[in-house]
């Protein structure tokens, strides 16, 4: 409750719009200040978030920078923002499109050629379709790939950006150009392009083209950290509902998607690139034509829906054009937004894993207050047509499909959305949507639209919606839910249960204390290493931790991933046995209670296959 009357009292009672000020500007230092220290200094402490960053910037000067809170809570270390550094999580993506739009500049490569053009069959194999838009704008159709392995703590362990690829191989799920489909490996790739065309490695590439001309001398997308920076690292924090745990430092491998460690005063540096059309202190670093094409909409899953530029995402606050780029990672969350019409723009940075929402406070409350006084805006209603097609549970994509992560479904990680229908009505879970045509719908009293993409058969096969630039939601049968998914593997666990039952009356009944391979091997094995693989598995996962994970699998856990291997084997024993043994065995329960092992193990080996649990799909 306290969110939203902060938020509400600071978008309707704390500043009047803004005139020039002393200074010449159209904002001036004083109401910039006035403004970010009253919402920022509040949402920390309300976020449970320890300490930002924020700068502000106006054409080419930094109109305000401040730190607020602790970059160390152990130290009482106050926020510094021109000294303090991050990891920076996706912000780097940003740049990355610069890189490549300088490299396109300078003839070197063109945006609409295909990858395998620069990157040889080994890194990209057959993706002769993919194109670097493509990556640019995570139309790809790329699936996401696992995090297990991604990073180290010892700088010293880092794979370059071409054993990483190749370590990663990507695999192609949609056709290119059809869907957002959100992608870290797709920029890994692009950094790939990056170091072929150019002869350098990333990293130094970024340096020389990128980081020195626009001076951030604090920022750097180096594993082997500069003293400067290493010592002024702000500590990342993520809160586990009752405290603060401090994060470890560690080293992506991915420098692409989110390997720059940098401040908000350099980054500040960066909004000023962008600003100015390219140029930083009258060194044109990108050329104006050029660069317009991270301003402009590249791809959007809806025509009549916020998109995508290169890199940034677009969004429309109260009508106004906004472009912005999220970076959040462990213990870490930045956000920052340009304001192009208005020669503006700032970034937040905070050290806690929540306060996504710090930045979109900030945003909605910076055009009501600087640019353009909140609205009412109306909306026809027309009559839905066919209102049951568009029923159903939508899945996110940011998951990946082919690699054990994919438990993450399972365990209600990714997202799912229900779309019902009442009295020839349709809602978003509880919230009536409005039909506005073409597939397109509003949220009932509510900012947002969400839209409906068909196939050619005009069957429905994804909802998107447009405060949600990053991802698509695919529909799946009432099977595929993951609530549906943990009750059927409740109900195996029910059946191996009973299996394990019968196979213990029988020995009481029928008085059989002697050692029976058959009744052994063919009923109490494989529910029993069924249920120690699963107990084994979860119990393993949480003593390890689901972050530590990206430093690589435990040896807990890659032995446990025999089990299925070895289930694999005994349903084909049981099976043998069932069909030799079958005349010669004296109780019928237990003749029965075999086949009915058989088919729970079979139904239990199709759900591990389900989750990518068989075999090392990491």
């Amino acid at each position: 409750m306290y969110r939203f009357i902060l938020i509400g009292v600071l978008s309707i009672c704390l500043f009047t719009k803004c005139v020039a000020q002393d200074s010449g500007k159209n904002i001036g230092k004083e109401s910039i200040k006035k403004w970010a220290d009253s919402i920022i200094g509040y949402s920390i402490e309300d976020y449970n978030i320890p300490g930002a960053t924020f700068a502000f910037v106006e054409g080419d000067s930094i109109i305000y920078a401040q730190g607020y809170g602790y970059s160390n809570l152990a130290t009482q270390s106050s926020m510094e923002p021109y000294t303090h550094n991050f990891d920076m999580g996706s912000i780097p993506k940003s740049m990355v499109a610069a890189a490549v739009l300088q490299l396109e500049e300078e003839k070197k490569l063109k945006l609409t050629d295909p990858i395998s053009k620069y990157i040889d069959h080994q890194d990209a194999k057959s993706f002769r379709k993919i194109t670097i838009h493509h990556l640019l704008t995570h139309s790809a159709g790329l699936d996401d790939i696992s995090n297990i392995n991604s990073a180290s703590l010892n700088p010293e362990d880092v794979l370059t950006l071409k054993e990483y690829v190749a370590n990663n191989q990507p695999v192609q799920i949609e056709e290119p150009g059809t869907i957002i489909s959100y992608s870290n490996i797709g920029y890994a790739l692009l950094g790939r392009v990056i170091e072929e065309v150019s002869g350098m490695n990333f990293s130094d590439y970024m340096q020389e083209n990128i980081l020195n001309p626009l001076e951030m001398k604090n920022s750097t997308f180096q594993s082997r950290l500069p003293a400067h920076i290493k010592e002024s690292r702000a500590t990342g924090y993520e809160f586990n509902g009752m405290e603060l745990e401090a994060v470890p430092h560690n080293f992506q491998f991915n420098l692409p998607a989110g390997g720059l460690r940098s401040t908000a005063g350099d980054m500040a540096n960066f909004l000023m690139f962008l600003l100015n059309d390219g140029s930083f202190k009258e060194n044109q670093i990108v050329g104006k034509e050029e660069l317009n094409k991270m301003f402009a909409k590249q791809f959007s899953n809806h025509p009549q829906l916020q998109g995508l530029t290169y890199s940034l995402r677009e969004e429309f606050i109260n009508g106004y054009r906004a472009l912005g780029q999220n970076g959040g990672w462990q213990g870490f969350n930045h956000d920052f937004y340009l304001f192009k019409e208005a020669n503006c723009a700032f970034i937040i940075c905070l050290n806690g894993n929540d306060g996504s929402e710090i930045s979109s406070i900030l945003a909605n409350s910076f055009v009501e207050t600087f640019i353009r006084p909140k609205g009412t805006e109306t909306h026809g209603q027309s009559p839905i047509l066919h209102p049951e097609k568009y029923v159903g549970t939508y899945r996110s994509n940011r998951y990946s499909r082919n690699s054990i992560t994919k438990l993450g479904v399972l365990l209600g990680v990714v997202p799912e959305f229900n779309i019902t229908s009442r009295n020839d009505s349709l809602f978003y879970f509880s919230t009536p949507l409005i039909y506005e045509g073409k597939n397109v719908f509003r949220r009932y009293n509510k900012d947002g639209l969400l839209a409906f993409l068909e196939n050619p058969d005009g069957e429905i096969t994804h909802m998107v919606r447009d405060y949600s630039h990053y991802d698509a939601n695919e529909k799946i049968t009432w099977f595929q839910k993951s609530k549906n998914q943990m009750l059927f593997y409740v109900a195996i666990l029910v059946l191996q249960i009973v299996v394990i039952l019968i196979f213990a009356f029988g020995k009481i009944r029928f008085k059989q204390h002697r050692k029976s391979s058959f009744d052994w091997i063919t009923q109490f094995a494989p529910s029993f290493l069924s249920i120690i693989f699963v107990a084994g598995f979860i119990n393993a996962f949480f003593a390890v931790g689901a972050w530590n994970l990206q430093y690589g699998m435990s040896s807990e856990i890659k032995a446990l991933l025999l089990v299925p291997l070895v289930l694999i084997g005994l349903l084909v024993l049981i099976g043998f046995l069932i069909f030799k043994k079958r005349n010669t065995v004296k109780q019928k329960i237990g003749k029965w209670n075999a086949i009915l092992s058989f088919i729970t193990l079979f139904l239990f080996l199709l759900f591990l296959d389900h989750w990518n649990l068989i075999g090392y799909n990491y």
